[in-house]
């Protein structure tokens, strides 16, 4: 990737908008110059805030978007997975006494799965496992003391 090594101020110009109805977005005018319609400067600042979160609430920031490209379908998922492994974090294994409905950032760079990544598990069953925890072990989790069924 190149990298910038100056900058220059050059003063004001006119400058134009233009849009072109064109199904690919993308466009060459006559004179070589591409364009992509004025949306592309909505990419780009989401783009800025993206690096600011990711360079100053880094833990924050990948877990938000570990949670997003979870609920996206598997390729998302994967990607997002990996290039949160490349920058050096680690995945626990869910546990139900600590789990919630959001990815958990865990101390030493690991982060924990939410509740609705485990395939059939809904809300309404993550908010009655967080209020009937802490479990000790699964007969807790699934019968009352009188052995009656809990959920």
């Amino acid at each position: 990737m190149p990298k910038v090594i100056k900058v220059e101020e050059l003063g004001q110009r006119e400058t134009f908008d233009l849009e072109v109805s064109h199904s690919d977005h993308q466009f060459y005018l006559s004179n070589g110059i591409l364009t992509s319609n004025s949306h592309a400067v909505s990419y780009a600042i989401d783009s800025y805030m993206c690096a600011y979160l990711l360079t100053y609430h880094e833990a924050e920031w990948l877990c938000a978007y570990a949670e997003t490209d979870s609920t996206e379908g598997d390729k998302k998922r994967d990607r997002a997975l990996s290039e949160i492994k490349a920058l050096g974090y680690d995945f626990a294994k869910i546990d139900i006494n600590y789990a919630t409905s959001t990815w958990t950032i865990l101390p030493n760079k690991k982060f924990m799965p939410s509740f609705i990544t485990c395939k059939g598990i809904g809300e309404g069953a993550i908010e009655e496992i967080q209020q009937l925890r802490p479990y000790t072990n699964v007969y807790e989790l699934l019968w009352n003391n009188d052995g009656s069924w809990r959920h």
